[in-house]
């Protein structure tokens, strides 16, 4: 079911980026420096977010649990980046830039420390990172 579970948290977490590219497109312009900012930011977040939130007490001692509450951030801050950014009209780079850090990012961040704390439930011993 673990397994069920990460196969699904990656397609979303490709569906996700793939709307912030689209969503970005529509505000920044449709451009392979827009593309890869997004993809840029996204990487950051899951890199940063598998480095810093599964080393809490909470998620060694409860990994499950957490990843569930991390996963529902991750849905939450989603639905709040897309409506925010439905709302604005396009942007100039530099403001294009600092969404891009933030909307795509939180949620990254969110999925990128949720995803180890999957599999740190096959070994009670193992750091889940």
């Amino acid at each position: 079911m673990v397994h069920l579970a990460a196969c699904l948290a990656g397609f979303g977490g490709l569906l996700l980026e793939m709307v912030f590219v689209r969503r970005h497109g529509l505000l920044i312009g449709n451009t392979a420096g827009a593309s890869a900012m997004v993809f840029a930011w996204f990487l950051l977040g899951l890199g940063l977010g598998g480095l810093l939130l599964p080393r809490t007490a909470l998620a060694r001692r409860r990994p499950l649990g957490v990843a569930a509450i991390l996963y529902g951030g991750v849905a939450v801050t989603a639905a709040a980046g897309d409506v925010l950014l439905s709302q604005l009209p396009p942007l100039g780079s530099v403001q294009g830039a600092v969404l891009a850090l933030l909307v795509p990012g939180l949620p990254a961040l969110l999925m990128g420390g949720a995803f180890p704390l999957l599999f740190a439930v096959f070994d009670r011993n193992a750091r889940p990172w």
